[in-house]
């Protein structure tokens, strides 16, 4: 028995032999022949993992893309659809660089392929260990995903890496399993409203032809975001008619738009209003989104309660033995933040001891 694990060890705070064996042993212990099988050549496995697997599909007629997207949720390596020119089949995570530049697990194997999935994508992971250990296995389960994703079918995945502990087979009753109908989804990717306004800026709040304009664009801008509190709202309108100044007839003018389109609100913490899509009931609201890039990030205070409880329930089911202040990091970096300032803390907080009022 051991009471810590060979991640544990961390061999860039010693050169001591004794401490580089124990952590081989401990992974050994852990994970059996796969933590000692060795590295492919090339110093960066996903590299030589990209190429293997690109001749292989190049052998079997497909053609391939490499580190495909514009944003840190990039696609490894993307199989072009062969009778849809411009459109991919298949996208494939490798476990390489990128990957171990996540900070946990959760970032690689939930939220980055949440958002993924969110933009429409067909995924397939590629494990290295498996490509090393088993290739004829691996290279079979990718013709399979790729036959999926051709078909329609959802391409059958793994969810966890080779060295994560076997799934055991579920004893969850009936009772239990309905109860998870009220825990959070998994992230989704944030869309924000990209609107133009087609009314001169010297017209902003004067005219009726200017009102029933602010009243669509309030109406659409709920429709996309929702939920979406009435401070980014107003941050959109003003960036449609290209506001800099947030003076107080620009304030009234929105403050009246919104009252015309009559939206469904909520009340957050410290009176904040959030508005809601009119197919969208917010006592069943479970989910939570994320920048798919940062320009899309919303400022924390922009970020309805609702979506911040979610967030910080799903990395509570995920380690339930998170304290409070591992909980707040974890739900800040999700949406955007590098770190959980005090203002940030303390708006998690707030969100957090808040409950929906209709």
């Amino acid at each position: 028995f051991s009471s810590i694990h060979a991640t544990q060890i961390d061999l860039s705070r010693t050169s001591a032999k004794g401490a580089n064996d124990l952590r081989e042993f401990l992974a050994y212990a852990e994970r059996g022949a796969a933590a000692t099988a060795p590295k492919l050549a090339s110093d960066d496995a996903a590299d030589t993992l990209q190429e293997i697997i690109a001749k292989f599909l190049a052998e079997h007629g497909y053609e391939t893309d490499r580190n495909v997207g514009c944003s840190s949720f990039r696609i490894d390596l993307a199989v072009k659809h062969p009778e849809k020119p411009g459109e991919y089949l298949l996208g494939i995570l490798c476990d390489g660089r990128r990957s171990a530049g996540d900070y946990t697990c959760r970032d690689r194997e939930s939220t980055r392929t949440g958002v993924l999935k969110g933009l429409g994508w067909n995924l397939a992971h590629a494990w290295s260990t498996e490509w090393r250990l088993d290739r004829p296995a691996a290279e079979q389960a990718l013709l399979e995903a790729i036959d999926s994703a051709a078909s329609g079918r959802a391409p059958r995945e793994k969810t966890t890496s080779p060295s994560s502990p076997s799934s055991q087979p579920s004893t969850t009753s009936t009772t239990s399993q309905a109860s998870t109908s009220n825990q959070p989804s998994p992230a989704s990717p944030y869309h924000p409203w990209q609107g133009k306004t087609n009314c001169p800026l010297d017209e902003f709040g004067l005219t009726l032809r200017c009102h029933k304009e602010l009243v669509r664009q309030v109406k659409e801008i709920i429709a996309t975001e929702g939920p979406v509190t009435d401070a980014l709202l107003a941050r959109r309108l003003r960036t449609a008619w290209k506001i800099a100044r947030n003076t107080t007839k620009v304030q009234d003018a929105i403050r009246s738009a919104i009252e015309v389109a009559k939206p469904r609100a909520t009340k957050d913490a410290g009176g904040t209003s959030v508005y809601w899509p009119e197919d969208m009931e917010p006592q069943e609201y479970h989910d939570f989104r994320v920048p798919a890039t940062p320009d899309e990030r919303r400022a924390f205070d922009e970020i309805p309660d609702v979506e911040i409880r979610n967030a910080a329930q799903s990395i509570r089911n995920d380690f339930p033995d998170a304290n409070d202040d591992i909980v707040a990091k974890e739900t800040t970096r999700l949406f955007g933040f590098p770190s959980c300032t005090p203002a940030l803390r303390k708006h998690f907080d707030q969100a957090i001891g808040n409950t929906i009022h209709n």
